[in-house]
C-alpha cells in the first residue's frame, strides 16, 4: 500500500486539529474495525475504525494503491469550518 491519505475534508478537519496522516496511522494500527458500520466487500472496501487516541474515528477507503480516510471525527470536537 502507497500511503494513507485524507481526502479534501478530511485535510481541513486534521489542519484544524493541528494532526497529520501519521495520526491517521495510528488509529488505523490501534483502533477498533466497527464491522457493522464497514464494507469489507465492497469496492474499495471501507472500515470504519475507532480509538482512543487524537482521533477518535475515521472510514478507510482501502484500494490496492492507497487507503483514503474520510470522515475523520477529532477526540477534542474544535469549531472547524470544514465543508
Amino acid at each position: 500500500m502507497a500511503g494513507i491519505f485524507a481526502d479534501s475534508r478530511g485535510q481541513c478537519v486534521l489542519k484544524c486539529g493541528d494532526l497529520t496522516a501519521s495520526d491517521l496511522a495510528d488509529l488505523a494500527r490501534l483502533g477498533e474495525v466497527n464491522f457493522k458500520k464497514s464494507g469489507t466487500r465492497e469496492n474499495p472496501r471501507r472500515y470504519f475504525i475507532e480509538g482512543n487516541g487524537l482521533v477518535k474515528s475515521a472510514t478507510y477507503l482501502i484500494t490496492d494503491t492507497a487507503s483514503v480516510v474520510t470522515n475523520i471525527v477529532l477526540k477534542d470536537v474544535k469549531n472547524c469550518l470544514c465543508p
